[in-house]
């Protein structure tokens, strides 16, 4: 059966590393997607409880479905981050990194878990080999419609 502009909403939460004092701490953030489902793919905007009020622009994501796989990309407006002072700055005249989130839907196909990574930094130390430093957490969310 195919699914054509099918309407989701999904809550939930994604966790990021951070370093107090020598030891690694996870804050858990929660958002929220409002999708269109078409057939596998999806597009949409993303909420987000620390950032989402920062920006003038909605938040995108596109992804797909695939068995009992979700793959999608987060992306915000421009870029933003934690300034010297622990402060949210954004800089508008800089792309955020892709946000790739891959998880796993359990077999009621209301719950994703998975894991979220972007690319924060790359250096080539060689033409074609490159060396990134990468920013990762966990995520977690539900259905909610």
């Amino acid at each position: 059966m195919k699914l054509i502009h099918s309407k989701q909403s999904w809550k939930g939460f994604f966790e990021y590393p951070e370093d107090d004092n020598g030891i690694e701490v996870r804050h858990p953030v929660a958002f929220g997607l409002e999708i269109t489902v078409d057939d596998n793919s999806f597009s949409g905007i993303a909420t987000d409880a620390e950032a989402g009020h920062l920006f003038d622009q909605p938040i995108q994501v596109h992804g797909f479905f695939q068995d009992h796989i979700i793959s999608f990309v987060k992306k915000y407006p421009c870029l933003y981050f934690k300034d010297e002072a622990g402060n949210l700055t954004t800089d508008p005249s800089e792309n955020h990194p892709d946000i790739y989130y891959n998880g796993t839907i359990d077999s009621s196909k209301t719950r994703v878990t998975g894991t979220w990574e972007m690319v924060i930094e790359s250096i080539e130390i060689e033409i074609g080999d490159y060396i990134e430093k990468v920013y990762a957490g966990n995520f977690e969310m539900r259905r909610t419609d």
